[in-house]
Formats: structure tokens, C-alpha cells, sequence
């Protein structure tokens, strides 16, 4: 069974529709990056998978279960079982960066009064390539250090799902690379499932198993990134069309 199922999904936002009839299945352990033109609903289908929006029609299961129709406290256990890294890092300014990556396990329970959760945040830092920062501010970071800190929080649980939503956006070649070498790194040493939204098409070929693309309220096509590359429809090509082969672009799993 396949971790995450999509069916028939209907969503509209008063008159702008945004699917009419989506379907995806994503499996245990994949990493699976979502493209699309901007306003595609990339970043409405994260919010269907954690709850935080529903359908108007169709089923979104997670684990066979439909999230639709989930309870809070069912929606509570699955949202724990998923990290996500939002764009702009999402971090709080008012608190150092070690209470920001430690605040899901609190407002969650999980580990809030057990001595080992300073441990775990310095691991989680570590993980991303940033190990002794937990005294910082955000406001003295960097935007790629916010985005690695972002990770860490979105990691710090243990979550067998990651949702990165644009995880490149505004980031110089540099910092784009970092976090592409990460998002492998982290899949292969956690084992985690990792579904990717992203305009950043070097990114989608460096990080992917398999892609999906989001056109006009369905997915056109999905495919691995060199059958992304090879691909005859029109829309593909247009959207793919000057990239670098995937071969060229994955990463290694070192991380500097």
C-alpha cells in the first residue's frame, strides 16, 4: 500500500478551481518533487496532505486512512508523524534558534519533560550541518542558516514524512546546493519519505526519484527525472526545456 494516496480531489477557492481531478500515490521512502507553474496548487496539496485544508471532493489517505475526515486528535497523530519546511524558514524571532527547533516536540508532548530534549535539538543541528548554534537568534542568521534550522525543527521528531515547500526559494548557488545535498542525505539516513514542492527545476532533477507535474487541475505527468527530460509532451518540454540531465545535477551525500 502505497504511504500517501490522492484520489479524485476536488479543490476551489470560490470560483478559482484549483484541481478538478487529482490523483497521486506516493510510496514508503520515495522522495517525489511537485512542479508546476506559479498558482498551480503545489502548496495547497501540503496542506491537504497535514489537514489543514480538505478537499471539496475526493480522498487524501495517509497510511490508508482519509484525512478528510480525521478528528482532531487523529489529524494530532498524523501531523507527528510529518515534518515540514516551510518557505521563508518560518522560524520565531522572539526565541533562540534551540527553542525553535524544539518547539514541535513540546507543542506536541513528545519529550517536553524528559531530560534528553536538549540532546535531540543539538542533533537535529548537527544533522544539518550547524552543531553548536542553539543560543543564536534568527535575526543573526543567514537565510540559509534559517532554512537548515527550519530542517532541524522539521526533523528533530523523527518523522517518517518531510513536506518541503520551495526549499530554494531566495538562496544563492551556494546554499541551493547545500540544501539540495541535504535533502538526499537526510532521505537515505533517516529513511524518510520526502515530497518536494519547487519551481526550481535544477533542484527537481538534483533531489528526485520520481516527479510529478501539476497542469491545469491534474497531474500532466509523472515520471523519473530522465523520463522528465525525455518527454514528448509539449507542456513538459516547455516547462523542462534548458536544464541540466538529472545525472549531471544529483548531489553527493557529503554535506559542508
Amino acid at each position: 500500500m502505497p504511504l500517501i494516496e490522492i484520489e479524485g480531489v476536488k479543490k476551489a477557492f470560490g470560483p478559482k478551481v484549483v484541481y478538478r481531478d487529482l490523483n497521486l500515490s506516493i510510496e514508503r521512502g520515495e522522495s517525489i518533487t511537485i512542479i508546476g507553474g506559479s498558482g498551480c496548487g503545489k502548496s495547497v496539496m501540503l496542506k491537504l496532505l497535514i489537514g489543514l485544508l480538505r478537499p471539496d471532493a475526493g480522498e487524501v489517505r495517509f497510511d490508508g486512512q482519509d484525512v478528510a475526515t480525521m478528528k482532531a486528535d487523529e489529524l494530532q497523530k498524523v501531523r507527528q508523524r510529518v515534518g515540514m519546511l516551510f518557505q521563508g524558514g518560518a522560524l520565531f524571532d522572539s526565541i533562540s534558534v534551540g527553542e525553535n527547533v524544539a518547539y514541535s516536540l513540546r507543542e506536541h508532548g513528545r519529550s517536553a519533560d524528559r531530560p534528553d530534549i536538549g540532546r535531540r535539538v543539538a542533533a537535529a543541528l548537527e544533522m544539518v550541518g550547524l552543531p553548536g548554534i542553539e543560543k543564536m537568534r534568527p535575526q543573526d542568521l543567514s537565510g540559509g542558516m534559517k532554512k537548515r534550522v527550519g530542517l532541524a525543527r522539521a526533523i528533530v521528531q523523527g518523522p517518517e514524512v518531510v513536506l518541503y515547500d520551495e526549499p530554494t526559494t531566495g538562496l544563492d548557488p551556494i546554499n541551493v546546493t547545500r540544501i539540495n545535498r541535504l535533502i538526499v542525505a537526510l532521505k537515505h539516513e533517516l529513511k524518510i519519505t520526502s515530497i518536494v514542492v519547487t519551481h526550481d527545476m535544477q533542484s527537481a532533477f538534483a533531489i528526485s526519484d520520481r516527479m510529478a507535474m501539476l497542469h491545469e487541475g491534474k497531474i500532466l505527468y509523472t515520471g523519473t527525472p530522465h523520463e522528465f527530460q525525455s518527454s514528448k509532451l509539449p507542456e513538459v518540454r516547455d516547462f523542462v526545456i534548458g536544464f541540466a540531465p538529472p545525472d549531471e545535477g544529483r548531489p553527493s551525500l557529503e554535506v559542508n
